[in-house]
């Protein structure tokens, strides 16, 4: 009987903990930093910080992909793509090539389900929307009437996202593309799992993932 109360203590003790970890997770927001340049090559630099930046995930994105993860300053798992490559080129490929199942395209196009798809997306984007946005630098294409386009596009985009710094200065006599972008912004875990769970109770999109879920078993 000690023991049993023991185990019950220590059950107790570990849920605690557990439901701890997952109440910071949910609601202590995730604080994110993405900066690129955009020359000859596309350059990303992305860092996502959590708990007074306690943990934090490196994102560089250059010729290859390459994640790291700390815990204070200290690397604990490095993701690389080059890595991956390698590693899928060593492998033999034993993997028997199967038909694909032809996917009902009439449940795609329902407007109940193009509406639910789209909504989702909306309520995702104002989740994530960042915080700040700088972008800068110079664009200017082959053509002419491109550069101008986009040059009429510029100021809209700068009265749709707010607290937005744009600055970007067009070039209509050459082909030259040098552009720097600064984004930062907190998410906020819980705000996307009660939007995607209420997004997947829907009725027409239950109808459709359970019909796909008995397809691909059969």
């Amino acid at each position: 009987m000690f023991l049993f109360i023991i185990f019950l203590k220590i059950l107790l003790i570990l849920m605690c903990v557990i439901l701890s970890l997952l109440i910071l997770v949910m609601f202590v927001p995730f604080k994110y930093n993405l900066n690129s340049h955009i020359n000859e090559i596309v350059k990303i630099e992305g860092i996502i910080l959590w708990m007074f930046n306690l943990f934090k995930i490196k994102i560089l994105q250059e010729e290859n992909l390459k994640i790291t993860f700390f815990i204070g300053n200290k690397v604990i798992y490095v993701i690389s793509e080059k890595e991956n490559l390698e590693s899928e080129e060593v492998k033999p490929d034993n993997k028997k090539v199967t038909e694909s199942k032809t996917t009902n395209i009439k449940d795609f196009i329902k407007k109940k389900f193009i509406s639910c798809v789209l909504s989702y997306f909306k309520d995702m984007l104002k989740i994530i929307k960042p915080d700040e946005i700088r972008i800068k630098g110079v664009y200017g294409f082959d053509d002419p009437c491109i550069t101008g386009l986009l040059c009429g596009f510029i100021p809209i985009i700068s009265q749709i996202i707010p607290h937005s710094d744009i600055n970007l200065n067009p070039v209509f006599d050459d082909d030259v593309i040098n552009i720097k972008t600064s984004i930062c912004g907190k998410v906020f875990l819980f705000l996307i799992a009660f939007k995607t769970l209420k997004f997947v109770l829907k009725k027409d999109i239950r109808k459709i993932l359970l019909k796909k879920s008995k397809t691909s078993e059969t």
